[in-house]
């Protein structure tokens, strides 16, 4: 947007900002390349986008267990809903135990371990 900005600027005024596009040119390297790599996103977010997949697949077993009459179909949707909803319980225990190992409480015997 802010390089559309410069643009409408530049031929408004018939100019041309080099600053403006390499610092905005940069940016724009910067923010691709900070994406790609995922700086930022920690396991934590990783497991809460993969609880709500998980809790879409298991609507969707739901819905086609109510609506369907095939027992083949019938079969592989509660082997889903069972798999996604044993997936969704390790899950959610592994978000427990992270949030217990960061939040332990700092006694005066512990303090110095956290220190460092």
């Amino acid at each position: 947007m802010g390089l559309l900005e410069v643009m409408i600027y530049d031929l408004y005024r018939d100019t041309f900002s080099l600053f403006y596009y390499l610092g905005l040119g940069i940016l724009i390297y910067a923010m691709l390349f900070m994406y790609n790599t995922q700086s930022g996103v920690d396991d934590d977010d990783y497991l809460k986008q993969m609880m709500e997949n998980q809790s879409r697949d298991i609507l969707l077993a739901e819905r086609i267990i109510k609506n369907t009459e095939n027992q083949p179909v019938i079969t592989l949707a509660t082997n889903i809903l069972n798999r996604r909803k044993r997936d969704m319980d390790a899950m959610t225990k592994m978000l427990v135990d992270k949030d217990r190992e960061y939040k332990a409480p700092i006694t005066g015997k512990k303090l110095f371990n956290y220190a460092t």
